[in-house]
This record gives C-alpha cells, structure tokens and sequence, in this order.
C-alpha cells in the first residue's frame, strides 16, 4: 500500500501545477482513504467515470477535469452532488 500523501506529492513535483494558469484547483479535491492501492485515470470527473471507479475497486481517481471550478457555484446540488456522494461513500479520493 501506498500513502495518498506521497502519491499527491510525487504528482504535484512532477506535474509542477503551481507554474501553470489555470481555471480550476488542482491537486487533491476530494479526500478519499490515507493508504491506496489501486487508481484510476481519466478526463473528466463525469458520473460514468467515476461509476467505472466504483466498479474497479480504485483507491484514488486522477482526473485533467475536476469537480470544482474557480467560477463555479457553491451549492452542491444534482450532478454534482450524485458525483460527490460516490467518491465519499467509496473513499475514493479525487486528484
């Protein structure tokens, strides 16, 4: 098992996300379990692919789209919700 503390960090030293403009957080956006094994990745964090990450047992999900925007509203409702409620009733951490 790995820590998702050294996973985020090795991602964040090879990424090097501070250096670029961008309209979202990046990083770590959801806190899923502190010790993983399997992950997923994809594009966007869209309800199949997180549904898919349910399905495959994935620890953590590795996304270029997150969940949040820096535009976006607050309120978490509808889809946005649905996506939450699966990272977190699955310990799924969202990167």
């Amino acid at each position: 098992m790995t820590k998702l503390k050294e996973i985020t960090a090795y991602l964040k030293t090879y990424l090097d996300p501070d250096e670029m403009a961008d309209y979202c957080p990046t990083g770590l956006q959801v806190e899923g379990k502190s010790e993983v094994m399997k992950g997923a990745f994809a594009v966007s964090a869209s309800l199949k692919v997180i549904e898919d990450a349910v399905k495959r047992g994935a620890d953590f999900l590795v996304v270029h789209h997150g969940l949040f925007w820096n535009k976006d509203p607050y309120p978490i409702v509808g889809s946005k919700r649905k996506k939450l409620k699966l990272l977190l009733d699955h310990d799924i951490s969202l990167i």
